[in-house]
């Protein structure tokens, strides 16, 4: 968190990937990104004024009640550019592909408000893709739509 005050809490319980954590200070915002150790927390919900429930988005191994959780200031963001091109990534921006390390200078929130609506609902900054090899080619089916690649249909 650049220039703030470091915004610590406590867990307070554990079940499964549900963690829920009181922070004194001020309630991370919904959608922001919380630490503990090596796990990864997005906030979910505002229980009452001290106390949120999150997902783990990484394992909880080793968590346990009474630890301390750190809220990073940010929501979870994405890495973008042209160096993404080719590769793949986990949702944190970690190559997958056995590839070198990125080190891209802009990312991006995956929430973003949505861009013609105007009614300012946010979307998840990714999309939903199916592929399937056939005899024909490589059939691509979006939820609205159907590509089929390399046939003549």
């Amino acid at each position: 968190m650049d220039n703030k005050k470091i915004n610590r809490g406590q867990i307070k319980a554990i079940r499964g990937s549900v963690v829920d954590a009181f922070f004194p200070q001020f309630l991370p915002k919904i959608n922001y990104q919380l630490k503990s150790g090596d796990a990864i927390i997005e906030v979910t919900l505002h229980l009452d004024a001290t106390t949120v429930r999150g997902i783990a988005l990484t394992p909880t191994q080793g968590l346990k009640r009474g630890d301390e959780i750190i809220d990073t200031g940010y929501p979870l963001r994405v890495p973008v550019g042209r160096g993404l091109l080719g590769r793949m990534f986990n949702v944190f921006g970690e190559p997958i592909d056995g590839g070198d390390v990125l080190t891209l200078e802009k990312s991006v929130p995956i929430y973003q408000k949505s861009r013609g609506t105007g009614d300012g609902s946010l979307f998840l900054f990714t999309f939903s893709l199916y592929a399937i090899p056939a005899k024909t080619g490589i059939h691509l089916f979006f939820p609205s739509k159907y590509y089929s690649l390399f046939t003549n249909n």
